[in-house]
């Protein structure tokens, strides 16, 4: 019994002294330090350069025979597309951290990290800033990452490679280290890869987050509506409405609000323009929704994956003609829907994976698919008279659809 005792002693003493003492390994990572810059370097830098190829385009803007579209938290292509079978490219807007956009008379509003500026547009190579009002988005992110405040904004990453001691033990392929949100990212290297102007107001693709109504401009972040008075040069904020997490999308219809979020559809009055009240709400899954409505029908897109949680696909058809009491009347199974945009008798969806569909919709309980255009990864649409304007990830195609059975391309911006 005592021999066993001084057994299990040994073998304890081992196993401590095995889990007190690691191993070490040498390992290569790519190293991502922020890079900086202040917000006076950043207004200083506002104006128009050469145009450039769309690499990450967000969101698009149409104002007269001008098309505007963003690059993603880089700034605005401006295009001329007086002649949409030749839309020549007039320049781009440098605009760090930009993501969205509205045009009235001749004035740009963009957000501009967690800032909202107020732009003279109306000599385009003499742009000037206005207004600059600071902290305005405060729920705006960063894709994750936090900046110091200290030094400004983080307007990208320099890359290096560097070789760590770490834990032999910890597995390894494919490991992920934060050394710090503020400072540095290290990345695994075995698994990295490369990734004329003339009306009052324009219009907006359905996956904006900027929605101007009357002297009001509503912006949303994550879980606030921004509103800001505009009968002044000067924006004058008049409230800030906490609605919850997941707002994506704003759209509105007959002096109401319909807010796209990831689980549901929110309608605001806005019979106080300055001041939103809540009316309803449709729930659904968790899923990525832009809304668009004619009053009578509302038309949402819910897709699925990350980051939008939930794995659905589909299109919900509400029933919104009295506001108090919305119901789904019904569901179409779709691939990955983006965007959506329509007209007095057609629905057009962007659906990743499959191209953009057409849709007659006389009857919204039998929806039915009478064209389709292949498109690859289109994201976003505006439905003008007889034109479509097509946002994909890469480039901004126009179509003519003044014949809906025989739709043609007549021009592509990339």
């Amino acid at each position: 019994m005592k021999s066993l005792k001084l057994i299990l002693l040994f073998v304890g003493l081992s196993m401590l002294s095995t889990s007190c003492v690691k191993d070490h390994c040498k390992k290569q990572f790519k190293m991502f330090a922020p890079i900086y810059k202040t917000m006076d370097a950043i207004l200083k830098d506002v104006k128009l350069t050469d145009a450039k190829a769309m690499d990450k385009p967000g969101k698009i803007f149409s104002y007269g025979n001008i098309l505007f579209v963003n690059e993603i938290d880089k700034g605005i292509h401006v295009i001329d597309n007086t002649d949409p079978a030749n839309p020549i490219k007039m320049g781009f807007i440098t605009i760090d951290g930009n993501l969205d956009l509205w045009v009235k008379q001749n004035l740009l509003y963009v957000d501009c990290y967690d800032n909202l500026l107020v732009l003279d547009i109306a000599d385009l190579h003499n742009i000037k800033v206005l207004e600059t009002m600071l902290n305005v988005f405060p729920d705006r992110n960063y894709s994750g990452y936090t900046a110091d405040a200290n030094k400004g904004y983080i307007i990208g990453w320099q890359e290096r490679d560097t070789t760590l001691n770490i834990d032999c033990n910890d597995g390894g392929e494919g490991l992920m280290i934060f050394k710090s949100r503020t400072d540095i990212m290290a990345v695994d290297v075995s698994t990295s890869s490369n990734s004329s102007i003339a009306p009052t107001t324009g219009v907006a693709g359905s996956l904006t987050r900027f929605n101007m109504t009357g002297d009001y401009l509503y912006c949303v972040d994550m879980s606030n509506i921004h509103v800001f008075n505009l009968t002044q040069i000067k924006p004058v904020k008049t409230a800030d409405i906490a609605v919850g997490w997941g707002l994506e999308t704003i759209y509105s219809y007959n002096n109401n609000l319909f807010l796209g979020t990831n689980n549901g559809v929110l309608i605001y009055s806005l019979a106080t323009p300055g001041n939103p009240t809540y009316v309803n709400k449709m729930q659904h899954v968790r899923t990525c929704d832009p809304v668009i409505t004619d009053g009578q029908h509302a038309f949402v897109t819910l897709r699925g994956g990350s980051p939008c949680g939930g794995f659905t696909n589909q299109l919900d058809v509400l029933d919104v003609s009295d506001l108090q009491n919305v119901s789904l009347i019904k569901s179409y199974t779709l691939n990955n829907p983006w965007g959506l945009g329509m007209n007095n008798q057609y629905l057009f969806i962007c659906d990743d994976g499959y191209g953009v569909r057409v849709y007659n919709r006389g009857d919204v309980t039998q929806l039915s698919e009478i064209s389709k255009l292949a498109i690859d990864h289109p994201r976003d649409i505006i439905v003008l008279n007889n034109s479509l304007l097509i946002l994909t990830d890469k480039e901004m195609l126009q179509f003519d659809y003044s014949d809906i059975q025989q739709i043609k391309q007549v021009s592509k911006i990339n």
